[in-house]
């Protein structure tokens, strides 16, 4: 159907459309256009369509309609699309078919009511600042209460002059909002306007107003920098206990992920400090609240860069004056859940597949829209220790992304499918791959899933048909998942999911999951407390005391050593402000057999454990010791060798580093290695060792035979180096490294397909360790600072080794290893030797004595007193 004459239309991209230009042609009066079979995949693919998509998702048809034009080679001026219900009988076009496009983000689904996106309602909002500072009225503190804020009634003439802020009963409150953000710079230099008196605030938390009474003007807001009277200590703890009932309670959670920095500029140069006149960043008239106006004489105490205009629609820190749209990258992100929805886990595609897709490539255009989602990833709001029972407990929780918005459970779905789904090149190799790796890895999306998916267990989107967790929670009997959370809110599970989340008192890190951890016995004994007396070393030693007397010692000690950060930790504490190594799957392990753990912290020393177990072997040998990934961009990949602290390594990616390591891997093995099965071979035993025996479907490589297959490809593709003589078409620079690749097109594309699970294992299990040889002969993966000397444990009840330093008549937890050739209690001999003096047997869970068989003998069980 025809459009007004002069209307242009925009494209996805925000372009307009020239339709004489495009060489289109003019359709009649309500001509239907039917797309050929030929034509449906191109429709389906590219990030123009998701764009559309996630356009109609918000209201907005004209992409979808300016998409589908251009496919048609129709003039998009004079095309409408309509929607109607589906009659078979009616709407059934030959040769036509019917095709699922993939999961979608839902924004709208909510109990009570859709999220506006944007509200339609026009509202002029011109805030009078006064002078007097706001008075906080009293909160019973006998009764569970709260403040909510909202928009003042409108005047005569249609304006919003002020904001009311109101006190509840909790139990009797409005349905109302919670607004979830980064607390950003302390400076409170944002002037807010409540009836009568004025409330400073950060700039973090004024852009989180503006911008959601902008899309929610009707609705009452929840913010713990305003409706808290951050003044008074009593009612802010009081209130703080409280968070996680009002994140419980609140029909939606609205997060800003973001930082926001308003910049002033002088209205003149007679008066630098009298007003300020602030409107509305990204105005656009669709939006609710067209102009959030201020006008006042500034504060005395303000500061006098606030006694300026800021510069119309700018971010410090944007280009160009005006925030690119970030709707492209939050559409990629969507386009790519939507195309792994429609494949199965562990399936691998080659690259000429992908190219098919129409992702964003490498392009300097292309290459903005992932670099803005990555910096969407990057947001601070993930990493708050604070944010995730503000995640977990909110009914539905919606992020606000510059001009774009999404669902968290939609975010959450997508780390979920990307750590079982393959990726395009530009994800496996590069710069850009190095940096979605990091992210994979440190981002705490995975544990706030994992907790979300038994909190609402029908309102979080379901994980993959073979995924036993998702079935057990699809059968809650509650409906609401409350036991199910319980058991995940352990506090020790919750400090190893939020391992990575920053804060910036690290007592923190166990304070902010009693909310979730409220249940728990262990979690129920912890009373905050901010002392100079209770400082953090000593806070995360007597929790580890509790979980090892609570029988959680096997489960804790895997997470600890000495690569620690904060000064005054013992060993066998983890430091739980950051993770240094990969987690090992030690479910999959089983070297002590079924012996019972016997670990106790000492009656006389609260810094020493005492662990029952026997030395199996001492390193000989320690190669490249790979980083974790970190928050610290600046952080280098290799950990310096300590002899030679001065020696620097070029700036490997990671495909260079399993390369190189590899690499010496294969000479340190072939020299020394003499603990492998004759019929596995010694290359076979090194691949298994890289990555810790776990291919990239996490099991076992013995139930997953094509991880050797993979393994094979790799070496063909690295296993050559550039000679002097080879031609450059025949050369590949991987980034450090030049390998000769002398193959065909078709032979290329399926070894590097065929290679990727080998290079994902690698990582997966690599980072944060080194490959050693021991002085027995075998091969083994250790933390990273394991040192020539340090020697091999077998804790009895443990499954898997660990590495110790000897410290005078004690020991230092070095960490976890894997030592290929007894993860499965290979050197456990069950035996009815009596002559055995009582050092050398060991009593099982069955009652069965045994011992440890190494090459020279029978070991000896030992108390360590580890430190």
């Amino acid at each position: 159907m025809p459009t007004e004459p002069g209307h242009k239309s925009i494209a996805p991209t925000g372009d307009e459309i020239d339709s004489e230009s495009q060489g289109q042609r003019p359709i009649s009066d309500g001509e239907r256009v039917i797309f050929p079979n030929d034509k449906l995949d191109d429709i389906g693919n590219g990030l123009d369509f998701q764009i559309a998509l996630d356009s109609l998702a918000e209201g907005n048809t004209d992409p979808l309609k300016v998409h589908l034009a251009r496919l048609a080679g129709l003039d998009p001026n004079e095309v409408e699309i309509r929607s109607s219900p589906f009659d078979a009988e009616r709407d059934r076009i030959p040769e036509s078919r019917f095709e699922y496009l993939g999961e979608m983000d839902n924004l709208n689904e909510m109990k009570d009511g859709g999220f506006s996106l944007p509200s339609t309602r026009k509202l002029a909002v011109h805030l009078n600042i006064p002078d007097e500072v706001y008075t906080y009225e009293p909160l019973d503190p006998t009764r569970k209460q709260i403040r909510l804020l909202r928009l003042s009634q409108a005047n005569d003439n249609g304006v919003v002059t002020s904001l009311d802020l109101q006190i509840f009963d909790l139990s009797e409150a409005p349905r109302f909002l919670a607004l979830s953000y980064v607390w950003g710079k302390p400076d409170k230099i944002m002037c807010l306007p409540c009836r009568d008196g004025t409330i400073m605030i950060t700039q973090n938390l004024f852009r989180a107003i503006e911008v959601s009474f902008r899309r929610c003007p009707d609705d009452w807001l929840w913010a713990d920098g305003i409706c808290i009277n951050q003044e008074d200590v009593i009612e802010r703890g009081h209130q703080v206990a409280m968070m996680g009932d009002v994140y419980d309670q609140a029909a939606l959670v609205i997060a800003h992920t973001g930082h926001y920095e308003y910049e002033f500029e002088p209205k003149s140069r007679e008066s630098r400090t009298m007003g300020t006149s602030m409107t509305i960043l990204d105005h656009d008239d669709t939006l609710g609240v067209q102009d959030l106006h201020l006008e006042t004489d500034l504060p005395k105490h303000q500061n006098a860069s606030v006694g300026e205009e800021r510069k119309d629609g700018m971010v410090v820190g944007e280009e160009g004056g005006r925030p690119a749209s970030s709707q492209p990258a939050i559409s990629l992100m969507n386009y790519l859940s939507r195309i792994w929805s429609l494949e199965d886990d562990f399936s691998l595609k080659g690259d000429d597949e992908w190219k098919k897709k129409g992702l964003p490539n490498d392009t300097r255009e292309d290459i903005k829209i992932w670099v803005r989602l990555f910096q969407f990833w990057n947001d601070d709001w993930f990493y708050r220790s604070w944010v995730l029972q503000e995640a977990v407990l909110g009914k539905k929780v919606i992020l606000l992304v510059g001009d774009a918005a999404c669902s968290l459970d939609f975010v959450m779905h997508f780390w979920d499918l990307a750590k079982r789904r393959d990726t395009p090149e530009i994800l496996k190799h590069g710069p850009l791959a190095d940096e979605y790796s990091r992210i994979l890895h440190l981002s705490p999306v995975s544990g706030m899933k994992e907790l979300r998916d038994v909190k609402h267990p029908k309102q979080t989107i379901p994980a993959a048909d073979n995924d036993d967790t998702a079935a057990e929670m699809t059968s809650s009997d509650d409906g609401n998942g409350t036991e199910k959370l319980q058991a995940k809110s352990d506090l020790l599970n919750l400090l190893i999911l939020s391992r990575v989340n920053q804060a910036t008192d690290p007592r923190d890190k166990i304070y902010s999951l009693l909310g979730l951890a409220r249940e728990g016995i262990i979690a129920r004994s912890v009373t905050p407390d901010y002392s100079e007396a209770n400082n953090t070393a000593i806070l995360y030693r007597d929790i580890a005391t509790k979980f090892i007397r609570a029988g959680r010692g096997t489960d804790l000690l895997k997470h600890a050593g000495i690569d620690q950060k904060l000064p005054g930790l013992p060993s066998w504490v983890p430091d739980w402000t950051y993770q240094s190594r990969s987690i090992m799957h030690s479910e999959l392990y089983n070297c002590s057999g079924s012996s019972i753990p016997s670990i106790s912290v000492s009656a006389t020393d609260p810094n020493r454990i005492i662990v029952r177990g026997v030395i199996l072997d001492k390193i000989a040998v320690a190669g490249m010791a790979w980083r974790y990934h970190s928050l610290d961009k600046a952080q280098e990949k290799f950990a310096p060798f300590k002899k030679q602290p001065e020696k620097q390594f070029p700036p490997f990616g990671d495909e260079d580093a399993v390369c190189l390591i590899r690499q010496m891997a294969k000479t340190v093995s072939g020299m020394f290695c003499t603990k492998f099965d004759a019929t596995e071979g010694v290359e076979a035993a090194m691949a298994k060792t890289l990555a810790m025996d776990c291919s990239w479907r996490k099991q076992r490589t013995k139930a997953d035979p094509s991880f050797l297959e993979s393994f094979e490809a790799f070496e063909k593709l690295y296993g050559h180096d550039r000679e002097e003589d080879t031609p450059l078409e025949h050369v590949y620079i991987s980034g450090i490294f030049h390998w000769v690749w002398d193959f065909e097109d078709e032979e290329k594309e399926k070894l590097r397909t065929q290679s990727w699970p080998f290079e994902v294992a690698v990582q997966e299990a690599h980072k944060g360790r080194r490959f050693c040889v021991t002085k027995g002969g075998y091969m083994a993966t250790t933390s990273y600072d394991t040192e020539h000397g340090d020697v091999v444990v077998m804790f009895d009840g443990f499954g898997t080794p660990f590495i110790l330093r000897k410290l005078g008549d004690d020991w230092k937890l070095v960490g976890d290893c894997y030592v290929h050739g007894i993860m499965d209690g290979e050197l456990i001999i069950y035996t009815e030797d009596t002559q055995l003096s009582s050092d050398k047997v060991s009593v099982d869970g069955d009652g069965k004595p045994y011992s440890v068989r190494l090459s020279g003998g029978v070991a000896t069980f030992q108390d360590f007193n580890i430190l």
